[in-house]
């Protein structure tokens, strides 16, 4: 509905709009569409595949890969982080494997539940939370009260860098 486009756009657009970091998939557009009653994001065509992909291919990658990658994903998480947001779903499905002048980056996509002002409780569904599990901070299953913090995104990015250098991708999806 059109107030719910105008709650997007109070929020988390005016955030991620903002982000400049060559490790966030940048934003270009976003607006509501009253023929089909649907809210749209424009963000930057981003090349590559996604880390599931390249997990799935290739398996295990060298320490000194994943380290690299992992860092450019820390940048990112920064940059959100300093900006109040809380990515909330970083999985290797959301990060996007390309290439910039001969070198290999990463990009974080899909802010789609992260949250502005994490500090602040927000009403949900009843027993849903945003994420996905495997990647998910374990206090999230334990009396979760709707307040986030960077600590979960932190837990995820853990996950992560497990899962390229374990070979134990498979295991988590």
């Amino acid at each position: 509905s059109q107030s719910r486009y105008t709650r997007f756009c109070s929020g988390w657009e005016g955030v991620v709009s903002r982000f400049r970091s060559q490790y966030i998939a940048q934003y270009l557009d976003s607006g509501f569409d009253r023929e089909y009653g649907l809210t749209y994001l424009v963000m930057e065509l981003v090349e590559g595949e996604t880390l599931a992909a390249l997990l799935e291919r290739e398996g295990r990658l060298e320490v000194r890969r994943a380290v690299g990658l992992v860092a450019q994903l820390l940048v990112a998480l920064e940059e959100a982080h300093s900006a109040g947001v809380i990515h909330r779903d970083l999985k290797p499905a959301n990060l996007m494997v390309t290439r910039c002048d001969g070198v290999e980056v990463l990009k974080v996509l899909d802010f789609g539940v992260s949250r502005p002002n994490a500090s602040q409780p927000r009403e949900q569904t009843q027993g849903l939370i945003p994420g996905t599990p495997a990647y998910m901070a374990p206090e999230l299953f334990l009396g979760y009260t709707g307040v986030v913090s960077v600590g979960m995104d932190v837990f995820s990015v853990g996950v992560v860098l497990f899962q390229m250098l374990s070979d134990r991708y498979r295991d988590w999806e």
